[in-house]
């Protein structure tokens, strides 16, 4: 298998196929990541993802759930996720779920009837760092939508039959804002029902905005 750079994966990925489908993130601008700070983002060529996926099929031939890397491998268009998946299930029979981080912007490129088809193809089970749902959090975050525009975006989701996982930070609307970061928060999800939340304290790592803030007060 073929991979560039640091592979970053979700907890509960941890028995899937990693399958690298582009380099780096297409947005690449969240003040608190640290994770692809001098990657440019890549789409990986046609040719060396088929290369390993057929290189997969002959290693893990039972595998049932694939995550597709990195960053945030939903930015692809409808097209080429389709020409993935067909691929997938052409070499691995048993895969059910094909997975991958997604971004709120990579869902409004989308049209419903590019959603509707994916989702057909065994496109699932989204993994979104939304964040917060109080908007100056998300402004400070640098995440690029707001509330409204992450709830309408995650409704269309819902439609199409696409599950998804919320990953959530806490504490990101700092010791001012703690409490009104808590109750928006819960209003987002309480209006979007993801069939799983992931949350994570608020932290941040040397090489990315967030530390360099706390750092200086």
């Amino acid at each position: 298998m073929n991979y560039t750079g640091t592979i970053y994966r979700p907890p509960f990925e941890a028995n899937s196929l990693l399958l690298q489908v582009t380099e780096g993130c297409s947005h690449n601008k969240c003040a608190f990541c640290y994770m692809y700070p001098d990657i440019p983002f890549r789409i990986c060529p046609m040719e060396q993802i088929k290369k390993d996926i057929a290189e997969a099929s002959t290693k893990w031939p039972n595998v049932e759930r694939v995550f597709l890397e990195n960053g945030d491998a939903f930015v692809l268009n409808a097209d080429l996720l389709e020409e993935i998946a067909k691929e997938i299930h052409a070499k691995l029979s048993k895969v059910k779920t094909i997975s991958m981080y997604a971004s709120i912007q990579n869902i409004k490129s989308k049209s419903d009837e590019d959603l509707r088809r994916i989702q057909s193809l065994g496109i699932n089970q989204l993994d979104i760092g939304v964040e917060s749902g109080l908007d100056s959090t998300l402004a400070y975050m640098k995440k690029g939508y707001t509330s409204q525009e992450a709830i309408t975006q995650l409704l269309r989701l819902n439609e199409a039959g696409i599950d998804y996982c919320l990953n959530i930070i806490l504490g990101g609307g700092g010791k001012e804002n703690y409490r009104e970061n808590a109750l928006e928060t819960a209003k987002l999800i309480n209006q979007t029902q993801p069939y799983m939340i992931f949350m994570g304290t608020l932290h941040a790592n040397k090489g990315c905005e967030l530390f360099e803030d706390m750092q200086s007060g």
